[in-house]
């Protein structure tokens, strides 16, 4: 009896260590392949898609294949009893990898199929005509980007707190979070493409000035208010505009920053948030504030320093929850409540008021409340935390939303649309088509980072909310300055 326990026991752990090697190799294939798209993008000279690439790679690495790993390395401490109120095992983790294999494998497919072909060429002096069209359209388009950033982000410098902050009715402060919440992310993009370009700091000063305001206050606000992923704005941003403008010391200040703040990422947030709110809030003079930040956070960040490696691979390991909050999603759709395309309903219909339609769905809502979306769903019920929010996998939306089959087409559909979006960059200039593309990199930001797999919803939410504003702006400014042209001419 005992020895067939023990053969049992063996056989069981022997299962379970297959699907822990299982999951480990699984979780690589999402990275060869998206590593080969970097490679293919590269060899066509495209540079923004393959900048947009290698950060979906660096995200893909960091968020969703690095807390895999840890799970299985550390035995799943952060899926067990305590961290989670539903244990999660190395099987269903499993499951989400392959669903998120098999996502991006569908996603290179339609990147490959359809890459944007080059530009045709033609008359000389009728593209240089054009060209230089563009281009003044192109400076003026992003610098009223960059003077609605700082309308957006210049108070936030004095008082950050206002970020938590809004009013009801139509009042001033509502006009300014309205323009917040179109402009909020493509004018930092256009804040960071100006400030990187050569040689601005002698030829344009003042623009590089205003162009620094917004940037500025993002990371006071990321301090001031615990943040981390207003900082991950700024290092991203600066990184992928420097790349972009080929400006390595811009490269290299963004990684600087944001290895300067490593050690501080495990004690930004939580309670240095609550303090910081607390303290605002009620009107504590400043030097107390910084005396009670101080006594409270110096043991937790002297303890950090000192054992850096342990305690950062942990609190970046607990924030990536991607992969084992994906489990939740899987079993909702096994138990016969995933919601379907219903979720899709409030992206549709994103731009119709509300004061015409009060009843709106909100976006990816599955009734209506915006509660019931996935990134509240999977907090509610793997942690208990109702209203907060927690990242997902774009696979793992696809599967709630439709099992295998929606999960395959719409890993297919991502990159059929991300195709469209290069084909609009081709028409557009150089500073335009970054805007544009990047926001849509956007669509979903965890902690900062860009990538390309975002769940559906997301990017058509990305097109009415992001994008379109911006063409709006772009098509205003090249439909008048012609016209300001001739004018001019006939006097």
């Amino acid at each position: 009896m005992e020895f067939a326990a023990s053969r049992f026991n063996a056989q069981v752990a022997s299962g379970a260590n297959m699907m822990e090697t299982g999951l480990l190799f699984v979780s690589l294939i999402p990275l060869l392949v998206l590593f080969g798209l970097v490679i293919w993008s590269w060899r066509r000279n495209v540079l923004l898609r393959t900048v947009i690439l290698c950060a979906t790679l660096i995200h893909e690495l960091l968020l969703v294949v690095f807390p895999a790993w840890y799970s299985v390395l550390t035995d799943f401490e952060l899926e067990g009893i305590g961290n989670m109120q539903a244990m999660v095992g190395a099987d269903e983790l499993l499951l989400v990898m392959i669903g998120e294999s098999i996502f991006v494998l569908m996603f290179a497919l339609a990147c490959v199929v359809g890459w944007p072909r080059p530009r045709l060429q033609g008359n000389g002096s009728a593209l240089a005509a054009s060209g230089q069209s563009q281009a003044r359209c192109d400076r003026l388009a992003i610098y009223i980007l960059v003077i609605l950033g700082c309308l957006v982000y210049a108070p936030k410098i004095i008082q950050p707190l206002s970020a938590f902050q809004g009013g009801t009715g139509w009042t001033v402060e509502q006009m300014f979070v309205w323009i917040q919440g179109i402009f909020g992310f493509t004018s930092l993009i256009a804040c960071a493409l100006v400030l990187t370009r050569r040689r601005v700091m002698l030829t344009n000063p003042v623009g590089a000035l205003l162009a620094a305001i917004p940037l500025l206050a993002l990371l006071v606000i990321g301090f001031t208010v615990g943040i981390r992923g207003r900082i991950l704005w700024v290092v991203s941003l600066l990184v992928v505009a420097g790349i972009l403008n080929r400006q390595t010391r811009f490269v290299a200040l963004g990684v600087m920053i944001g290895i300067i703040l490593i050690p501080l990422f495990a004690f930004l947030g939580g309670a240095y948030r609550y303090v910081m709110q607390d303290d605002l809030m009620t009107g504590t003079a400043r030097q107390e504030m910084v005396t009670r930040l101080y006594e409270e956070g110096k043991n937790r960040v002297a303890g950090d320093l000192k054992d850096m490696t342990d305690e950062f691979l942990y609190s970046m390991a607990w924030r990536a929850q991607g992969p084992r909050n994906s489990v939740i999603l899987y079993r909702q759709y096994d138990n016969g409540t995933g919601p379907g395309f219903t979720t899709y309903s409030g992206s549709i219909f994103f731009p119709i008021p509300r004061l015409v339609w009060p009843e709106k769905p909100a976006v990816g809502s599955t009734d209506g409340t915006l509660y019931s979306s996935a990134i509240y769903l999977v907090m509610e019920v793997a942690y208990g935390m109702a209203g907060s929010m927690g990242p997902i996998l774009a696979s793992a939306y696809a599967y709630w939303e439709g099992g295998w089959g929606w999960l395959v087409a719409a890993g297919f559909i991502t990159g059929l649309f991300w195709n469209i979006i290069f084909n609009l960059c081709r028409r557009l200039p150089e500073g335009m088509a970054s805007v544009v593309a990047l926001a849509f990199a956007a669509a979903l930001l965890i902690d900062g980072m860009l990538t390309m797999l975002a769940p559906l919803y997301a990017l058509i939410v990305a097109w009415w909310q992001l994008v379109l504003p911006v063409l709006i702006i772009y098509w205003v400014v090249s439909w008048l300055l012609p016209r300001k042209g001739l004018r001019l001419h006939a006097k």
